[in-house]
């Protein structure tokens, strides 16, 4: 089932998608975070992380492509992971660099984070970023998470020391930053 929004589709990932999913894998930039040097995943190793995954009831995680509503254009991906039922899952996004800063990426995290409060009732979401990466933290920031920790010089990039964030979404903080939503689980006696 995908989640649609005004300008993004968040769909299921195909096998299509790998020679976009390996660009951005390989790309120094646009992996941020994940950073594994040498920077050599090929279509095989990104195809197996898909293909090894095993059907559960009990998901911990979800993978999504991004992908521009009316053209069907790839714009990125997004996912969630560390999913603990009704209490934590964190977010992670890799967008191409023709969409950075055209506000493709924080539509999508939108979406998702509505499917996570909404859906699978979690407590808190986590993002996590570094330091140097203005635009990631922008979009948590805007999103309305707080930095929870902060682990200074524990990313080594490009030759420099920068600081590993760790941002949290609080589910009160969420819902008092969307009005136009209920929280169904305040309800509950």
């Amino acid at each position: 089932m995908p989640l649609i929004g005004e300008n993004v589709v968040l769909r299921e990932v195909r096998v299509d998608d790998n020679p976009y999913f390996q660009m951005l894998r390989n790309d120094m930039e646009t992996q941020g975070f994940n950073q594994s040097l040498p920077p050599d995943y090929t279509i095989g190793m990104i195809a197996s992380q898909s293909s090894e995954k095993k059907f559960s009831f009990e998901r911990v995680d979800g993978n999504f492509t991004i992908e521009e509503k009316n053209s069907g254009i790839f714009v990125g991906r997004i996912s969630y992971s560390g999913y603990e039922k009704r209490h934590t899952a964190a977010v992670g996004i890799a967008l191409l660099k023709d969409f950075w800063g055209k506000g493709y990426g924080y539509e999508a995290h939108e979406l998702l984070l509505k499917f996570l409060f909404l859906e699978l009732g979690v407590r808190v979401v986590r993002w996590y970023t570094t330091s140097e990466n203005i635009g990631s933290y922008k979009l948590a920031q805007k999103s309305g998470y707080q930095i929870s920790v902060r682990k200074p010089e524990a990313i080594f990039k490009s030759g420099k020391l920068f600081d590993m964030l760790m941002l949290d979404l609080i589910r009160d903080d969420y819902f008092a930053q969307h009005p136009e939503l209920t929280d169904e689980l305040r309800l509950l006696p």
